[in-house]
């Protein structure tokens, strides 16, 4: 290959990707999301703090929804004891 060519593709390949608009759809999703929820929720911003702070809880709690993490968790608090 001569050395030419590689620098046109490379030319072409950095014009393609200069045009491209980088957006982070997810984190965009969910901050929509989480306005859309806290209009819903409640506007005392009192009590969106205290939602925020158990959904933090929970997140740490239960990092991921395979079944084990969810079966440990409730059993580290005694929550899935049947009584």
């Amino acid at each position: 290959m001569v050395w030419y060519t590689r620098v046109y593709s490379y030319l072409e390949a950095e014009a393609v990707v200069r045009e491209l608009c980088v957006v982070n759809e997810t984190a965009e999703r969910g901050v929509a999301l989480m306005q859309d929820y806290n209009c819903l929720l409640t506007k005392d911003e009192d009590q969106i703090q205290f939602a925020l702070q158990v959904v933090k809880g929970h997140r740490s709690k239960f990092p991921d929804s395979e079944k084990s993490t969810v079966v440990d968790g409730l059993a580290a608090t005694n929550c899935g004891q049947l009584r």
